[in-house]
C-alpha cells in the first residue's frame, strides 16, 4: 500500500460511516422535537387538574406555539441559508429547552404560554425535517430520500408519553424535556465538529 493510499484510508472510512452517525443525530433532534413537543395531550389532564383551567385554556398554548412556528419558520431559513445548520439547529434546541424550563416552572397562564406556546414555538421552527434535510443532503446524493426518511421517523408523540409514564409528574416531564433538548444539542456540535464542517455547513 501506497502512502497516498494510507492517508487515504481514514477519509474513506469516514465517507462509508460517519453519514450513519449524522443520520442518526438527526432522528434524535426529530425525535426531541416532536416527540416532546407535539405530546401536548399527555399532558393536558395534569395541566388542566393543576390550575383548574378549561381545556380550551389550556390547549391554547399548543395554539400559540403553532401560530409562531408558522411564523418563524420563513426566518429560520433564512438564517439556514446564511449561518448553515449548526448554530441554527443548536440555537433553535436551546430556546426549546429554555420554554420547557418556563413551562416546568409556570404558575400563571401568561407564562405557561410563554414557554410552551412562544419558546417552544419557536425552538420547534429550527428542528423539523426540512431543517435536517439541509445538511443531510450534504452527506447522501443516491440515497437522500432514504436518509431523510429515516431522520423523519423519529416523528410522534412516543418519547414525551415515555417521558411522562417514567415521571409521573408533568412538571418533572418538562425537566427531563429540557436535558434530553440540551443533549440534542450537544450531538448537534459534534456533527459539525471541524474536521466535518465542510460537509455539515
Amino acid at each position: 500500500m501506497t502512502a497516498g493510499e494510507l492517508e487515504m484510508a481514514p477519509r474513506r472510512g469516514l465517507q462509508v460511516y460517519y453519514p450513519w452517525l449524522v443520520i442518526g443525530i438527526a432522528f434524535l433532534t426529530v425525535a426531541v422535537a416532536f416527540g416532546l413537543s407535539n405530546a401536548f395531550a399527555v399532558f393536558l389532564i395534569a395541566v388542566t387538574e393543576e390550575f383548574h383551567w378549561s381545556r380550551g385554556l389550556a390547549s391554547g398554548a399548543l395554539m400559540v406555539g403553532a401560530v409562531v412556528w408558522t411564523a418563524v419558520a420563513p426566518v429560520i431559513g433564512m438564517l439556514l441559508d446564511r449561518y448553515g445548520p449548526r448554530p441554527v439547529l443548536a440555537g433553535g434546541a436551546l430556546i426549546m429547552a429554555l420554554g420547557f424550563v418556563v413551562s416546568g416552572l409556570a404558575r400563571s397562564a401568561a407564562v405557561y404560554y410563554l414557554g410552551r406556546g412562544g419558546l417552544v414555538g419557536i425552538g420547534f421552527a429550527a428542528l423539523p425535517v426540512t431543517s435536517q434535510a439541509t445538511f443531510l443532503s450534504n452527506w447522501f446524493v443516491r440515497k437522500r430520500g432514504m436518509a431523510i426518511g429515516l431522520a423523519a421517523s423519529g416523528i410522534g408523540p412516543w418519547l414525551g408519553g415515555a417521558v411522562f409514564d417514567w415521571t409521573g409528574s408533568y412538571r418533572a416531564a418538562f425537566w427531563v424535556a429540557q436535558g434530553l433538548t440540551l443533549l440534542s444539542v450537544g450531538f448537534i456540535w459534534l456533527a459539525g465538529a471541524r474536521r466535518y464542517r465542510q460537509h455539515f455547513s
